[in-house]
């Protein structure tokens, strides 16, 4: 009876062993980024270097744009409250842009005009503004164009109506997690993922496609891997030759790309504030630089405005976004912006000409309609600066 007990039990542990290594040969593939994830979610993201990351560059202009100073440069002078809480937030660049004209410019933490920042989610609304572009073109044909059409995985298991505007408005209905402390979730594989094609291809439905707005990485991704297929060519070239060169771009910039050479189109444009600032420009100008109307002015237009046929988690109408553009909400006016998860803010205000941007290493936990209370902060003394300048 021992006997047979010991060989059981040796069998069972035999069976244990190799269910594990099967399990691990099998899943080896999708879970090899698992022990960057585990740190990168211990550690939290960061804003910093890329010298070891797989990259595209986006070239800078051939004719650079430098950016003038206005007559009353940096004459304002922060106050201790003031300077303590762009600290507090580890804040490494603050512009203020009026009439083309810097007002206000001051860097901490070592970093200065030519300092590369990680421009996470701000990169998502430099999706949509690209987008634009290749429906201008005729490249897609409006946002209402299915995704199927570009990409086959969606022709089948209920996904063959989603348009490329389920994905612009956050509201495609596909099943993704964004939590960026927990190394399991969609978004924290997505960002070690060195094939984001298969990863984001395969994401099932969870809701109705149209209908509730959810904030999703993955959606932007999926876009991204639309316009690489509809422009036929690296989407960093694309945007790269559409976009950065055409805008004045005084360095040149970086964006990260999964091991197949897949854009990480959800994140990952680094730059500086000086020429992030010259995106904000376009959107300001309604997409026009110089002569050129680089993204239609009407695409601009409806980028910008809220998505308020969705609804929220609060089952109220969507105020605060629009086609990948986070809307603002100040006295019932809604103001353009850009906005990364550390804290990466790019504000329009387009009754002032102005543009205010803000980079740092973290941000505030407190929201205010859905916005951030900091970049709230930003915002108002941005205004102060305006107005005290005139």
């Amino acid at each position: 009876m021992k006997k047979i007990k010991k060989v059981a039990f040796y069998f069972l542990i035999s069976l244990v062993i190799l269910l594990t290594i099967s399990y691990i040969s099998i899943g080896f593939t999708q879970y090899q980024y698992l022990q960057t994830a585990i740190f990168y979610a211990y550690r939290g993201s960061t804003i910093a270097s890329i010298n070891d990351a797989d990259k595209e560059i986006l070239q800078k202009s051939s004719k650079p744009e430098k950016w003038q100073l206005d007559a009353k440069y940096n004459q304002y002078q922060l106050s201790k409250e003031e300077n303590d809480f762009f600290e507090k937030y580890k804040t490494v660049a603050f512009l203020v842009i009026q009439n083309d004209k810097i007002k206000f410019e001051k860097y901490w933490d070592n970093y200065d005009e030519n300092s590369l920042s990680n421009s996470f989610s701000m990169a998502k609304t430099v999706i949509s503004l690209a987008i634009g572009i290749a429906i201008k073109e005729g490249k897609i044909k409006d946002v209402t164009q299915k995704i199927s059409d570009f990409l086959p995985e969606f022709k089948k298991d209920g996904k063959e109506n989603l348009t490329i505007k389920n994905f612009l408005t956050m509201s495609s209905g596909l099943e993704w997690s964004e939590e960026y402390k927990n190394p399991l979730s969609d978004v924290v594989r997505a960002y070690f993922e060195k094939d984001l094609y298969t990863q984001l291809t395969n994401r099932p439905i969870a809701t109705a496609a149209g209908k509730k707005f959810k904030y999703s990485s993955g959606d932007t991704q999926i876009l991204g891997l639309v316009l690489q297929k509809a422009v036929k060519t690296p989407l960093s070239r694309y945007i790269d030759e559409k976009i950065w060169r055409k805008i004045g771009a005084e360095k040149d910039a970086y964006w990260l790309v999964d091991k197949k050479g897949n854009q990480k189109s959800f994140c990952c444009l680094h730059s500086n504030a000086k020429d992030f600032a010259r995106l904000a420009k376009l959107v300001l100008q309604k997409g026009k630089w110089n002569d050129e109307q680089i993204v239609p002015e009407e695409y601009i237009k409806e980028a910008t405005s809220a998505a308020d046929y969705l609804t929220d988690d609060t089952g109220e109408k969507v105020k605060h976004y629009g086609y990948q553009f986070w809307l603002l909400k100040d006295k019932n006016q809604y103001y353009p912006c850009f906005r990364g998860v550390l804290g990466q803010y790019m504000v329009v205000i387009p009754e002032k000409n102005a543009i205010i941007v803000r980079l740092g290493h973290s941000r505030g936990n407190e929201f205010k309609n859905f916005m951030p209370k900091d970049l709230y902060t930003y915002f108002e003394l941005g205004n102060k600066m305006l107005d005290e300048s005139k």
